[in-house]
């Protein structure tokens, strides 16, 4: 039933609300890894990610609103500096997955809070539903813990 699905969905998100309230207010950034020299930002509201972060009282850095606008860009890698986030939701093939590592002034990864996802999992992410959620959740909660 679509309606259960739903309320479980919203239920979830609730639950993650409540159990980390130290997330509101702070500032969330998904990337996707396209090659070692370069990366995606995704601002468009209705991604799985966006609705999310946001529905956990999080934000995206403004200055990825002011740049990137409602939509997606593309950047070379050194620009993630300019886009400083308490949390860095990063989707990549594994071969690129510490491609971040080496920017040890960044918020995330100074505290920890950078949270790597395969392509499915991250896929899962932008696509939210009643059955991706709860795996998405599990792999991201240690890292909205560590958040907090």
């Amino acid at each position: 039933d679509a309606a259960a699905a739903t309320a479980s969905l919203t239920e979830h998100v609730d639950f993650l609300a409540t159990t980390y309230p130290a997330l509101r207010g702070k500032t969330y950034l998904p990337v996707r890894l396209d090659s070692p020299t370069e990366f995606t930002v995704f601002a468009d509201p209705s991604t799985g990610a966006n609705a999310l972060f946001s529905s956990l009282n999080m934000t995206l850095p403004e200055r990825v609103r002011t740049e990137v606008g409602g939509g997606s860009r593309t950047f070379p890698i050194e620009r993630i500096v300019d886009f400083p986030a308490d949390l860095l939701i990063v989707t990549s093939q594994p071969d690129l997955a510490d491609t971040f590592a080496s920017f040890t002034d960044y918020p995330a990864i100074q505290k920890g809070t950078v949270a790597y996802l395969d392509i499915a999992t991250g896929t899962g992410l932008d696509l939210l539903s009643p059955l991706s959620l709860p795996y998405v959740l599990t792999r991201l909660e240690p890292t909205l813990a560590a958040v907090t």
